[in-house]
């Protein structure tokens, strides 16, 4: 969310996507008439860690997308995670809590069908508080062969 304040008159408040880790205050010039040229846009500091889920992979040893693993942004600093992995039916074919271990595209040593999977990835990672916070994300996964 940002704010636009002249003076002490909350003119804007415009909702708007924070992809960007850190942005505190920006001054910005603003042409007015009697009041002094300038404005503050105000940007709440954001603490969350985001992390890049593909939403296919192809494990056909082309080199290209052959594995599936989460990646975290680089402001992050995860200190727990695991991944689960599940078909169709709910049946787990992969799990790992070491987030440099991805997915290559095997249930039980051999490769797993074409089809859509579902992912639950829960992480924990520090805050700026020097605490932590915990989230969860999932959503389907396409395995492509």
């Amino acid at each position: 969310m940002i704010y636009l304040n002249i003076g002490f008159l909350h003119l804007w408040k415009i909702i708007v996507p924070m992809n960007i880790a850190k942005l505190l205050t920006l001054f910005a010039a603003v042409v007015g008439i009697g009041a002094a040229p300038s404005a503050e846009l105000v940007y709440p500091a954001c603490t969350s860690c985001r992390l890049y889920i593909p939403n296919a992979f192809s494990p056909n040893n082309d080199g290209v997308n052959d594995e599936f693993k989460p990646s975290p942004s680089a402001t992050c600093t995860l200190e727990k995670y695991q991944l689960n992995v599940y078909d169709r039916n709910g049946s787990l074919v992969f799990q790992s809590i070491e987030l440099d271990k991805a997915w290559d595209g095997k249930f039980r040593n051999e490769p797993a069908p074409s089809a859509t999977y579902y992912y639950i990835v829960q992480y924990t990672y520090s805050t700026e508080d020097n605490g932590t916070t915990t989230e969860i994300a999932n959503g389907d996964l396409n395995l492509l062969r």
